[in-house]
């Protein structure tokens, strides 16, 4: 337990802490031809004074302890920081030794270090991410938009089934899906689902490695390595999905088995579902994830929530953010949710904008994978004509997604533009595909809004997407209710 409370009065029992996570390369790499490598300091409760300014020295040293590079460097306001060691003439496991100093008070406040492998990075074969967010998938820009699902459930799903759900996820412009029931694959069974993955063009986010299924520290790590190995030969194979909403004290060993993945399948992410503060689960994954559902019935929630929550991720800098957006309906957690009765008496449908919405609040804080939660509520769904127009809406969502793709995957900064607030919080975001043309997101992020601003010349023409951004006396005005989004786009024609 980790406070007491005595009456209205919480006494938190947690000593200060520092969290320190190398977050690119992925992987736990260094790169041979660049020699850098980004962290994320973060501290808990008072493990530096008020006024303390941090510094970091950071120094990179071979197996043998030979010191290959020194690099000093002062943290973001989020406590990101890049050592740079240079060029390196070494290749092979390394450690990064990072010493934080109290640079105001003149103190050494301690050393950590981390495993890492210097190593010639292929950058044309799996997933790759770029030191300014873009996901590579054998060289080329990877937006991954798909579900999480169950077609691997063997009760659920014979392989006719599958084959016709992968192939509407494909028609539809999804890639990716992770499912819960990987873990269930084994032998021939494995080879076909894979198979029609590979058919498909859909990408295979695997559990078979997650907390709770076949993973365990004591088992043999020769059966583990051929397993892993097994999984990760199949081309439709994408990477791994090892923890959902674990405790912070199974970090370390989620740590361990993402070294051990990153080892044996390289080029594969690993990815996790957290919920919990960002910087301590840093270590756990590749692409950090995560999920927000906001939309439920007599929620007072709002696009505040995976605003807030995706953007403590993205402020930790990770190299990758893969997170769920809502498809969901949350009467599937009532008892008896297989009865029509339930979803039309107590479930709340979400709609093509409130998904979409959700989505895009959090393409605006880096988000680059989006797997939606999820494809087997909506597929189990009691009420068909919930089920029909809720998948009318997802391909339309990917439509939409897939329009914003070279904007989202330019690995352009992303600017947030200046805006009045006539009522409440608004977000107003440009992005730029990198060749010269500009879009704008905009969302509200509470219940009310009405928001006006204008854009610089380099925007040039846009026309409103979804209808809710007026232009008029030279000013752009955005009025809407809660869990609504438009999108400026260049006023070029159909896309």
């Amino acid at each position: 337990m980790n406070c007491v409370c005595v009456d209205n009065l919480r006494i938190d029992l947690v000593a200060p802490k520092w969290y320190l996570g190398n977050t690119w390369p992925a992987y736990n790499l260094v790169y041979k031809d660049e020699g850098r490598i980004r962290f994320n300091s973060t501290f808990w409760g008072n493990f530096l004074e008020a006024d303390s300014e941090a510094v970091y020295g950071c120094r990179l040293l071979s197996s043998d302890g030979r010191e290959l590079g020194r690099s000093y460097v002062r943290p973001d306001a989020n406590g990101n920081f890049t050592a740079d060691f240079g060029k390196l003439d070494y290749e092979g496991a390394a450690k990064v030794a990072v010493t934080l100093y109290d640079r105001t008070h003149r103190l050494n406040r301690g050393t950590r270090e981390i495993d890492v492998t210097v190593k010639t990075p292929d950058r044309d074969k799996g997933l790759f991410a770029t030191e300014n967010g873009v996901v590579l998938k054998d060289g080329k820009p990877y937006l991954a938009l798909g579900f999480y699902t169950n077609l691997a459930h063997p009760d659920k799903h014979d392989m006719k089934s599958v084959e016709h759900h992968m192939k509407l996820l494909s028609e539809a412009g999804f890639n990716v899906i992770m499912d819960y029931s990987a873990y269930m694959l084994h032998g021939a069974r494995r080879d076909q689902f894979y198979a029609l993955a590979a058919k498909y063009g859909i990408g295979v986010i695997d559990d078979s490695f997650s907390k709770n299924t076949d993973y365990a520290p004591g088992k043999a790590r020769e059966a583990t390595v051929k397993k892993i190995r097994e999984i990760a030969a199949h081309p439709a194979h994408l990477g791994w999905y090892t923890m959902d909403e674990a405790p912070e004290d199974a970090v370390p060993q989620l740590s361990g088995l993402r070294r051990l993945l990153n080892e044996e399948a390289p080029g594969k992410f690993v990815t996790t579902c957290n919920i919990m503060r960002a910087a301590p689960y840093l270590p756990t994954a590749d692409a950090q994830g995560g999920d927000c559902y906001p939309v439920q019935k007599g929620s007072n929630s709002t696009l505040e929530e995976p605003n807030r929550r995706v953007k403590a991720v993205a402020d930790c800098r990770p190299a990758a953010i893969w997170y769920a957006p809502q498809c969901y309906n949350w009467a599937r957690m009532i008892p008896g949710h297989h009865e029509a009765k339930v979803y039309l008496e107590q479930g709340r449908e979400p709609t093509f904008m409130e998904m979409l919405s959700v989505a895009l609040v959090m393409a605006m804080n880096d988000t680059t994978g989006f797997l939606f939660y999820s494809h087997f509520e909506l597929i189990e769904n009691p009420v068909a004509a919930f089920r029909e127009q809720r998948w009318s809406d997802m391909v339309k969502i990917a439509k939409e997604m897939r329009a914003l793709e070279p904007y989202l995957m330019s690995g352009e900064k992303k600017e947030e533009l200046a805006h009045t607030d006539k009522k409440e919080a608004v977000r107003v975001q440009g992005l730029s595909d990198g060749k010269g043309r500009r879009c704008v997101l905009v969302a509200g992020l509470l219940h009310d809004h009405e928001t006006t601003f204008t854009l610089p010349a380099e925007y040039g023409k846009l026309k409103s997407r979804f209808g809710y951004t007026t232009f008029a006396d030279g000013k752009w005005t955005f009025k809407a209710k809660e869990f609504v989004c438009d999108v400026l786009e260049p006023d070029g024609g159909e896309r």
